[in-house]
């Protein structure tokens, strides 16, 4: 739910980027438009020590209602691609990439099952965010460095923890894999190049894999 309205908040956003909201390429537009718009104001409320679940509740469900129109036609064109990717799959490359696809997606699924391990995780994008979580509020944290990175997408990782936990988070972190794989497709497309061979390499690659399920700032900044 938080995931749609984040596509619809974007498809909102894009209404001041006419081009982009014409281009195939809407949704890792929006996404990426609703992912630095809830970072920047989750961060305004944690500094005025507004980082609980109520003040999230709220911006999230008023999202939702601002953005309803947009909702609806995410949801809609959600529906209209279910038959463009079954002809999608016709053939030697369709085969290949869906098969690929089936990979990573049940390998994000499994993974994201279990609990975080990965060292930045533990010590700086969940460790620090969850200790601004329970002061509720931004608080300095001299003894780890990495609590001064820029914190846009630790922000975004904090509205998942509260409303969701870590699985929500993992599962907001596997998005990032969608929509790169979504915008490597778009610019394919306008180029004329084979956009099921370009899905095939990225998704084939260890390093994509690895981090579409674990919490980092690796997949966000391939992604923007």
């Amino acid at each position: 739910a938080m995931t749609a309205v984040y596509l619809a908040a974007g498809l909102g956003l894009l209404k001041f980027f006419p081009s982009a909201r014409k281009s195939i390429r809407k949704y890792p537009f929006a996404f990426a438009l609703a992912a630095g718009f809830f970072g920047t104001l989750l961060f305004a409320l944690a500094a005025v020590g507004l980082l609980n679940f109520p003040a999230v509740f709220v911006v999230f469900a008023a999202s939702a209602v601002v953005f309803r129109k947009e909702l609806a036609e995410a949801l809609g064109d959600l529906k209209a691609c279910f038959p463009a990717l079954k002809s999608a799959v016709a053939g030697p490359e369709g085969i290949a990439a869906a098969a690929a696809a089936g990979f990573i997606f049940t390998y994000v699924f499994i993974t994201a099952l279990t609990p975080p391990v990965y060292y930045d995780t533990l010590v700086y994008h969940l460790g620090v965010t969850e200790r601004y979580l329970s002061a509720g509020r931004l608080i300095n944290m001299p003894e780890n460095v990495f609590s001064y990175f820029p914190q846009m997408i630790q922000m975004n990782y904090a509205a998942y923890l509260l409303m969701s936990g870590e699985l929500g988070v993992k599962l907001f972190q596997f998005m990032f894999a969608v929509m790169s794989l979504s915008a490597v497709y778009g610019i394919c497309r306008g180029a004329g190049a084979s956009w099921k061979t370009a899905l095939i390499l990225l998704v084939s690659c260890p390093l994509f894999a690895m981090n579409a399920a674990r919490p980092g700032a690796e997949l966000p900044l391939a992604f923007f």
